[in-house]
């Protein structure tokens, strides 16, 4: 599917019985027989005019040859810009094709076209899918909804987001649900309790069990044997780095932030202590931080889910 494309103009088969004029005056000769069986719209139109009427209709050229090629065989697959899709669901949606609506549905969500618009546009996709009720896109596009495609800095941005909606409150629900989803990230991983710190049961009585230098440890106050949340030095550049790849990157590319390679990145950090590093590396031969980050990706998953639970309202 092209990004943009120039104006589509179609030509019927020959062969036709009834004329439709567009509002720029083309005429198209048209098999009533095949606007009959895919629009009620048409149908009531052909049973109150005689074949040697010219039906005039009041969209544009272009918006009708889309309508007559979706509606004629073969239809085409990969050849149409965004914007001619959208077209061409509008005109779905007027003439009562519902034939063009499943079949759009179909080629947008099919996994062989996922490198297209849900891919480089997962927004518009998603307010098409809305606007036009198209599940299987609807289901496809929430799967790429995450906060690297909410970066907005001018009011500009949030106009066009508005446009690409009918309807206003989807465009509302997808700033609302990036709202919610910013704001606990920062609450959770700037201003961090139980949840989401490394936390000292009763089995870390020795220095080999926590994830931090016993220099640092008992420096910040920390007690051997002490049951509760504490935090290490390298848990304040994670948690920098975690709300900033979060909430600029697809969700499926931060992986990475809840695997012990992680702190690899972490140790190349000025000023940070590189025993406190080793140690939670090797707390409990290494399964003090993949229990930590499995109940940190739990949390932060939370968030996620409970912002896209706005999607649906």
């Amino acid at each position: 599917m092209q990004a943009e494309a120039s104006t589509f103009s179609y030509q019927t088969p020959a062969g036709g019985d009834v004329s439709i004029k567009s509002n720029n005056g083309d005429v198209f000769v048209v098999h009533s027989i095949l606007l009959r069986l895919a629009s009620s719209v048409f149908a009531d139109m052909f049973s109150t005019a005689s074949q040697s009427d010219t039906i005039d209709l009041t969209d544009d050229t272009e918006s009708v040859s889309l309508m007559l090629r979706f509606i004629y065989p073969p239809a085409f697959m990969d050849i149409l810009s965004i914007s001619q899709f959208e077209k061409s669901l509008r005109m779905a949606q007027k003439y009562d094709i519902a034939g063009i609506i499943t079949f759009i549905d179909h080629l947008l969500s099919h996994s062989s076209n996922l490198g297209t618009l849900i891919h480089s546009d997962p927004i518009h996709a998603f307010c098409l899918a809305v606007d036009y009720g198209l599940p299987k896109t609807l289901q496809s596009t929430r799967e790429f909804m995450q906060p690297g495609y909410f970066r907005y800095y001018d009011p500009r941005q949030i106009e066009s987001l508005v446009k690409a909606s009918s309807s206003g409150a989807v465009a509302v629900r997808m700033l609302g649900a990036h709202c919610v989803w910013t704001c606990s990230l920062i609450d959770l991983l700037l201003d961090p309790d139980d949840e989401i710190l490394p936390y000292a049961d009763e089995n870390d009585i020795s220095e080999s069990d926590i994830m931090m230098c016993i220099g640092c440890f008992e420096e910040c106050g920390y007690l051997l044997g002490t049951i509760g949340s504490y935090r290490p030095p390298w848990f304040i550049y994670w948690s920098t780095m975690a709300l900033y790849d979060i909430t600029t990157k697809p969700y499926s590319e931060c992986d990475n932030l809840f695997k012990a390679g992680i702190l690899n990145l972490i140790e190349l950090q000025s000023n940070i202590c590189q025993d406190c590093i080793d140690a939670a590396g090797t707390a409990r031969g290494g399964r003090a931080f993949t229990i930590w980050a499995s109940r940190a990706k739990r949390r932060v998953e939370s968030i996620l889910g409970a912002a896209k639970q706005i999607y649906g309202l």
